[in-house]
């Protein structure tokens, strides 16, 4: 390439880049900031964002302590093909509004003394994209009419991180952690959002989401989830799936932080998708400890086996009573958060 086109070619980057940039600060000039907001939950739209069924995209703000900080990843399923990203897909189209979203259970009950993020200052991230927070594409899938789906549930997260680390820059204690399809989107933007906050305390969960899928899926690829992975994450653990090497590269790139992961043994809906996705529903239990097993070394893992076929624990009132082996989960939850020396409980008995 000739010195003129390289600096050709460097304008035009340049440009694009610029172009990005003055989009990104028009979506975020257009959101109030934390000090402009109300007491309970406020609705966020920013500019650009969009469902998979291209309708506009919110996020939900409850203020509480600046200096604590919670982002929680919504769930609602997932679809990677014609039939599943139809009208019958089993995933979430549309966000609705606060009381809809956010519930108020578990976690979500900020009345409850029990509660140990009942002080926390709360970003939800709302789920509409298909795609498990991961995606960056809009895929259009052959048939009569075509469908197009827009799977940019990495971009949604963008806007709402961007909002988040300009108006809560000095949080000190970082909880990040979402249920079903916000497992993975907790475990996968955890690295960029701890970047963010190097000398903040830092935690994560995954709650029932553990990855488990047939070797010859695609769905990851469709959504472009290996597009915004950080370097190496995926050689993490080579002998488990993406899921695990996400959570091993987050351990060993953060030692300073807390990675946890919880599950039913025989997670009901986590089962459902392995069948849907060509896998034996029969085979998920197995595959879900193998997926798991390379994490039990590390350090700073901890794994939360419950017995049963619940699908999460957060969100739901079990999350006051569910225990595994003598141990209480809410319990365990609030000595992690605190910093407290907590096993993994593996439910060795339950199948």
């Amino acid at each position: 390439m000739t010195i003129l086109k390289f600096a050709r070619v460097a304008l035009v980057l340049g440009m694009l880049l610029m172009a990005a940039g003055a989009l990104a600060a028009t979506a975020q000039s257009s959101l109030p900031a934390a000090g402009g907001l109300h007491a309970g939950w406020n609705r966020l739209e920013p500019e650009g964002a969009v469902c998979a069924n291209g309708e506009p995209y919110a996020f939900f703000v409850r203020p509480g302590d600046p200096d604590k900080l919670m982002i929680y990843f919504q769930g609602g399923g997932a679809c990677w093909n014609r039939a599943t990203c139809g009208v019958f897909g089993p995933y979430k189209r549309t966000v609705g509004d606060a009381a809809d979203e956010a519930g108020a259970s578990g976690i979500a009950d900020f009345s409850d003394p029990r509660n140990p993020v009942a002080d926390f200052t709360t970003v939800l991230v709302p789920y509409c994209s298909a795609d498990v927070h991961t995606g960056s594409r809009t895929v259009t899938f052959d048939g009569q009419p075509p469908l197009t789906v827009r799977f940019h549930g990495y971009d949604n997260a963008t806007a709402v991180l961007d909002w988040t680390t300009a108006n809560y820059p000095d949080a000190r204690q970082l909880f990040v952690t979402g249920t079903s399809a916000g497992s993975y989107g907790a475990l996968f933007n955890a690295p960029r959002i701890f970047d963010a906050y190097p000398d903040a305390e830092k935690w994560v969960l995954g709650d029932a989401g553990v990855g488990v899928t047939p070797g010859d899926w695609g769905g990851f690829d469709v959504w472009g989830l290996a597009d915004h992975l950080p370097e190496g994450a995926e050689a993490s653990a080579p002998e488990a799936g993406i899921t695990t090497g996400v959570t091993s590269y987050t351990a060993l790139t953060y030692p300073d932080a807390r990675v946890a992961h919880y599950t039913s043994a025989a997670d009901s809906v986590q089962m459902a998708f392995y069948a849907l996705m060509g896998g034996r529903a029969r085979e998920w239990t197995a595959g879900m400890r193998a997926e798991l097993a390379p994490l039990e070394s590390l350090d700073n893992v901890r794994i939360y086996i419950a017995p049963g076929a619940s699908h999460g624990i957060l969100p739901g009132d079990a999350f006051y009573t569910m225990s595994a082996d003598g141990v209480p989960f809410a319990d365990w939850l609030t000595d992690w958060l605190a910093g407290e020396p907590v096993e993994s409980v593996l439910c060795a008995a339950c199948s």
